[in-house]
């Protein structure tokens, strides 16, 4: 479960994918475009956030905590994780997210 979180995490923070690294930058408010901070993933109150269950319970059905291992998911299934991703993000980008998904 560990394993998951972090790679949750870094998939979040863009290290996975550096097409979602814009959504984790800082926009012209100072404020991040990500409705929560991707370090939240391995907090230990973290699974008060139902975002962080809804992308954690995702990942641990498929046991992906690889890039290679997503990348053949979404061979299978290329909207694999996109709603649970949109769930970090608000309503304003989900169409942008949808449109450029997956982020390979």
């Amino acid at each position: 479960m560990d394993g998951i979180k972090w790679f949750a995490r870094f998939l979040l923070e863009g290290q996975v994918f550096p097409k979602l690294k814009k959504y984790n930058r800082k926009n012209g408010d100072n404020q991040r475009v990500l409705l929560t901070s991707p370090s939240s993933m391995t907090k230990s109150w973290a699974k008060l956030l139902p975002r962080v269950q809804y992308i954690t319970n995702s990942l641990m059905s498929k046991g992906i905590m690889s890039r290679d291992k997503l990348k053949e998911e979404w061979c299978k299934d290329p909207t694999f994780l996109l709603s649970d991703y949109q769930k970090w993000l608000p309503e304003s980008c989900h169409s942008e997210v949808e449109i450029m998904w997956p982020p390979v």
